[in-house]
This record gives C-alpha cells, sequence and structure tokens, in this order.
C-alpha cells in the first residue's frame, strides 16, 4: 500500500505545482488583455484598459480575451479533477480536460500559428456558442450579429454562407433548421482545430503516437463502447487504474498547458518561475509509467 501511495504523492505534489504556476500564469494574461474588470466599471458600460475608461462591448469581451479566459477555465477544471479522491466518472471528463490541455492550449499559445488563424479559430467557437444559446436568448443573438459583422474578414466564402444561415434561422426561429445548423457549425471546429493541431509541435517530452492513441481510447469510452465500459465497471479491474488514468491525464495536460503559456508570456517579455518542475515531471513520469505497467500484468 505505501509502495503504491509514493506514486501518487510524487505526482499530486507535481500537478500541484504546475496548478499554482497557471494561476500566476493566469495573473499575468489578465494584465495582458485587460480581463480583471470591476464589476461595477462592467455595469457602468465600461472597461478600464491602459489608463482609460473605454465603452464595454459584450460581444468581445470573450473574443479579446480568450487567452486568459481559457486558462481560467483549465485552471478550475484541473482544480475539480485534481480534488474531491476517486470517482469512476472523472474518467468521463478526461476527454474535455485532455482537449483542452493538449490540443487548445497548444492551438491558443504556441509559436507556429499566425494571430490571423488564431482569430479565425476563436472567433468561430465563440460565434457558435452565441448561436447555440441564442435560439432562446435575445441578448446572444445581437451579440452574435454584432461579432460576426466584425469578423467576417476571417471567414472564407463557405464559412461566412454557413454564418448568415444561422443569422436568419435566428430571425425566424427555425428549431430544426437551428439544430441542423449548430451541428454543421460545430463539424467545422472540429475540422479547424484539428487542422490548426497538426501545424504545432508537440514537445518532445511526449510522442504524438501516444497523444493520438489517447484520444482514441477516451473518444470510444465516451461514446458507448460496451467492451471498454464493462472493463470501467467491472470488479476485477487492476487496483488504482482510475487514480493513474486521472493522475497521468492532469500531468501530461497540465505540463503541456504550462510548457505553451510558458513560451507564450515569454515572447511578452513575461518570465514565468517553474523551478525544477520539468525535470520531476521527467522522473515522475517515468516511474508511473512503470508502475502502470507492473499492475496491468
Amino acid at each position: 500500500m505505501e509502495s503504491d501511495e509514493k506514486f501518487f504523492k510524487s505526482a499530486n505534489e507535481i500537478n500541484g505545482r504546475i496548478l499554482e504556476i497557471l494561476k500566476v500564469a493566469k495573473k499575468e494574461l489578465d494584465s495582458l488583455y485587460n480581463t480583471h474588470q470591476r464589476t461595477s466599471d462592467v455595469r457602468a458600460g465600461l472597461v478600464y484598459k491602459k489608463g482609460l475608461y473605454l465603452p464595454f462591448k459584450s460581444h468581445r469581451i470573450l473574443v479579446d480575451g480568450y487567452e486568459a479566459q481559457f486558462l481560467d477555465m483549465f485552471n478550475e477544471f484541473f482544480t475539480e479533477m485534481f480534488s474531491g479522491g476517486e470517482n469512476l466518472f472523472k474518467e468521463f471528463a478526461i476527454r474535455t480536460i485532455a482537449e483542452m490541455g493538449l490540443k487548445d492550449s497548444q492551438i491558443l499559445y504556441a509559436p507556429d500559428l499566425s494571430e490571423k488563424e488564431k482569430d479565425k479559430f476563436k472567433t468561430i467557437i465563440i460565434l457558435a456558442d452565441y448561436a447555440s444559446l441564442g435560439f432562446n436568448h435575445l441578448g446572444r443573438i445581437v451579440e452574435y450579429k454584432k461579432l460576426l459583422e466584425e469578423q467576417k474578414h476571417l471567414l472564407s466564402p463557405n464559412q461566412l454562407t454557413l454564418f448568415e444561415k444561422m443569422t436568419r434561422c435566428l430571425n425566424t426561429k427555425d428549431y430544426e433548421e437551428h439544430k441542423k445548423l449548430i451541428k454543421k457549425i460545430r463539424k467545422l471546429i472540429g475540422s479547424i482545430r484539428d487542422e490548426l493541431y497538426r501545424k504545432t509541435k508537440t514537445p518532445k517530452i511526449f510522442r504524438t503516437e501516444n497523444i493520438e492513441v489517447f484520444f482514441s481510447a477516451f473518444s470510444h469510452l465516451i461514446h458507448g463502447n460496451i467492451i471498454l465500459l464493462t472493463d470501467l465497471f467491472s470488479p476485477k479491474r487492476p487496483k488504482n487504474r482510475n487514480r493513474l488514468r486521472v493522475t497521468w491525464t492532469l500531468l501530461i495536460t497540465g505540463i503541456n498547458t504550462l510548457i505553451h503559456v510558458k513560451g507564450f508570456l515569454e515572447r511578452k517579455e513575461i518570465k514565468l518561475e517553474t523551478g525544477d518542475l520539468f525535470e520531476e515531471f521527467e522522473t515522475t513520469s517515468k516511474e508511473l509509467a512503470k508502475y502502470w505497467e507492473s499492475i496491468e500484468k
């Protein structure tokens, strides 16, 4: 028992350090993107930026500060997964935090993509969210239309046609058409995400093929693969497998996000102190991998 726990103790210490550094990074991003605003100012229709009070544009707040908002949500998700002890149902949430930490963080913070490519990715994600919520929320329809008008230059002719169809659908309140268009837009996001991710470089501490296998396995799990679900709930399942999956996922998504956020901030001439964290990660991940192999025998 004690020998088992030492692997988790080391990994949890690293995950705790990752989270604390990412919280510091979030504060730096808040300063860069002015996303930390006083509620009273926002209610008054103003934002404070570089010593000036400027009109608050609610439809742009997520797009213009997406990097900070994304990291804030990643940190919240990481915290929830990190705490609360062992829970089989955490394995269903692994896919979400993995997509955030291994793909989206790499797209948003890596140097391999142009600002235009990143802006298009962020724009389409936010337009999709506004459109999805807009069917029953007039305010979101207004934000959708304003954002589309301002960002349409980023879209291809076919993409613009798709979003213009959504505009008409939101005006006419055609529920069936809305469902079809949302599905097409979500599919578009997936294809753009995959295209941009392929243009980025995965850190050398990871093997790209292992990352792809990781996503494939969890894709089958969340889509109801009977064999994987049977294994998940089997009383004969190896001890600690659930803890290992969750702990390992947090390690690789956290360290990948940290690597890219650190590089992003350094290109803005902001230094993020990490000490010997990356070296500790490599040592612990190797030990954890050996332990995993031993319980699967």
